[in-house]
């Protein structure tokens, strides 16, 4: 028994001592750490991502480049190669009780283009099932620039025309359930092919016949009618990071004055995102095709021939680079976030045109590879830079909206 009370007294002691070390050890422990916050300095963003939050919390550039309703500058919006564009457009979705929404621009480039438009929207018609949109624009494209028909076209053919068109667009549509929207096409287009203004490159109409370049000649005016079917499922519209889009349009385009380019046209387009990491990263994919067919004795005009090469379809062409009846594009790119107001993308890209529809595979495809960098703006993309590599050479982008 004497044995037993002097073990305990040991262990008890034992136990104490350790104890008392593991509470001193505790207040270093704690002391260190309250020293270590006395002369802590806060993260410093780098200079780049200090002069976007700048710009982002500044009043005067957050106005003018904001989105929602008034008068804001808008940057770019025009056909590529025409040079840096600007000019005001005016927003309201609040008309008639919101039942109404407009939108009106101006903007004009370093290259003389410009192009005016307007558009209004029906949005909540039928208790929220139908809706209604009307949109009208002027262009005036004088550095448009073609290579020549088909695939094998040669960098040696570039040329410069003018591209002018009027136009008034209706689309009436219903929405079948959430996502799933189905619409009809009305269109008027008065098209017209002049000299281009780039001296430095020959013009269209001396390099090309218009059996090289149909509808080169004479120009007329196109009806156009269809419909659509569409289903969106992304989570947000502007900055998709999951969810997809999927969407089928068929068009009639009637030649009105001159009766030889009147053909039929299909549009497929597949886009899907992949979030990985709690949507700070994403794998996003698209797939578009165009395929057109010719009415008996007709040919499709050079200008309403869909096209490969540049900011948005293959990166690491020159604009415009391709031009033939039908086409197929791929895009893949993986986003990540670098910072607060900077997002990288590393991306790869592979397309073609080609005249028959019997063509339609991934045989032949032109492709580059290459990086982006995409600053925002209140989480909204306000410039995107790409650099694009292929067999032709490098490009590099400025554009003010996504690819897709």
């Amino acid at each position: 028994m004497k044995r037993f009370v002097c073990f305990s007294c040991c262990l008890i002691s034992v136990v104490a001592v350790a104890q008392a070390q593991s509470d001193l050890r505790t207040d270093e422990i704690e002391a260190e750490r309250e020293s270590r916050l006395q002369t802590l300095a806060p993260d410093r963003p780098g200079p780049l991502e200090r002069r976007l939050e700048w710009l982002q919390h500044n009043r005067w550039t957050s106005g003018l480049l904001g989105g929602g309703d008034g008068l804001r500058l808008r940057l770019g919006g025009l056909a590529q190669a025409q040079g840096f564009a600007l000019g005001p457009t005016y927003t309201r979705s609040d008309l008639w009780g919101g039942r109404l929404a407009i939108r009106a621009s101006a903007r004009g480039s370093t290259r003389k283009a410009y192009l005016v438009d307007f558009g209004a929207t029906l949005p909540h018609l039928a208790h929220g099932k139908a809706f209604v949109d009307l949109y009208t624009v002027h262009y005036d494209y004088p550095n448009m620039q073609f290579y020549g028909e088909g695939q094998r076209s040669s960098l040696n053919g570039r040329s410069v025309y003018r591209l002018e068109n009027t136009s008034f667009e209706v689309r009436p549509g219903i929405r079948l359930f959430h996502g799933l929207t189905a619409g009809l096409i009305g269109s008027f287009q008065a098209i017209n092919v002049g000299r281009g203004t780039n001296s430095s490159l020959g013009r269209t109409e001396q390099i090309y016949s218009d059996a090289q370049a149909p509808g080169l000649t004479n120009q007329g005016g196109f009806l156009q009618s269809g419909g659509y079917l569409q289903y969106d499922w992304r989570e947000e519209k502007s900055e998709p990071t999951s969810g997809g889009l999927y969407k089928a349009q068929y068009t009639v385009f009637s030649d009105l004055d001159l009766a030889t380019h009147s053909f039929n046209r299909l549009d497929l387009t597949v886009q899907q995102y992949l979030p990985l990491f709690n949507h700070k990263r994403v794998f996003a994919v698209q797939g578009t095709t165009t395929l057109t067919e010719a009415h008996a004795g007709n040919t499709v005009p050079f200008y309403l021939q869909p096209v490969a090469g540049g900011a948005e379809t293959l990166r690491g062409f020159r604009p415009f680079r391709f031009y033939d009846d039908n086409s197929v594009v791929l895009n893949g790119e993986y986003r990540f976030e670098a910072g607060s107001s900077l997002d990288i993308a590393l991306f790869v890209d592979g397309g073609k045109v080609f005249h028959r529809w019997e063509e339609l595979n991934l045989h032949g495809l032109q492709s580059d590879v290459g990086f982006g960098l995409r600053f925002k703006q209140q989480g909204q993309l306000v410039l995107r830079i790409d650099t694009a590599f292929s067999h032709e050479g490098v490009q590099v982008w400025f554009r003010f909206r996504n690819i897709f």
